[in-house]
């Protein structure tokens, strides 16, 4: 009976601890099948991730064969060669009046209206000769920056010359100045 006993004993001690360990296995799977999911979650955003980089890439070069094949971007370029040969020939005209007025010299009121309307003209023309075009996005990016170059040219000239009328040294400087650091649009 001894044994009887002591074998169900040991039969309800190991009945027990299987159990717990079933339990305990499964807790270890069910965590385990948590985690992979996760990863794999993770997995499946880094791979949609990529897919749409690979995306954007092979849509930058596709974007970038058609540019190639622009007849446009030669044309531009053509433009704002003769754009910029105008325009640093009239900025030439204009740092020698400046360089003038710094020697103590009067400043020419009548050629810096004359370098405003000959700026303005080449303006226009660089203007006429661009709507004729169909500008790519990085084309009309650089071309808003020469907008902008132009238009703040354009007010400091005025300035300028509104300055050199009332004889104002002080506004004739900050106009010089002003000139000086439009650049920074381009």
């Amino acid at each position: 009976m001894k044994n009887s006993l002591l074998l169900l004993s040991l039969t309800l001690l190991l009945t027990a601890c299987s159990s717990e360990n079933l339990d305990e296995k499964f807790e270890q799977k069910s965590k385990r099948v948590e985690d992979l999911e996760e990863e794999l979650h993770t997995l499946e955003v880094e791979n949609k991730q990529l897919k749409d980089d690979f995306n954007n890439i092979e849509e930058e070069i596709a974007r970038i064969n058609r540019d190639k094949k622009d007849s446009n971007i030669d044309d531009y370029q053509s433009i704002v060669k003769k754009y910029a040969r105008s325009t640093e020939q009239e900025l030439e005209r204009l740092t020698l009046e400046i360089n003038s007025y710094k020697k103590d010299e009067k400043i020419s009121g009548g050629k810096i209206s004359d370098i405003e309307s000959d700026m303005t003209n080449i303006i226009k023309e660089y203007n006429d000769d661009v709507d004729e075009l169909k500008l790519q996005d990085t084309l009309t990016r650089q071309h808003n920056k020469i907008e902008i170059f132009n238009s703040n040219l354009l007010k400091e000239l005025k300035s300028l010359k509104e300055a050199i009328d009332k004889d104002d040294d002080k506004k004739i400087k900050e106009s010089i100045d002003n000139i000086k650091d439009l650049n920074k649009y381009l």
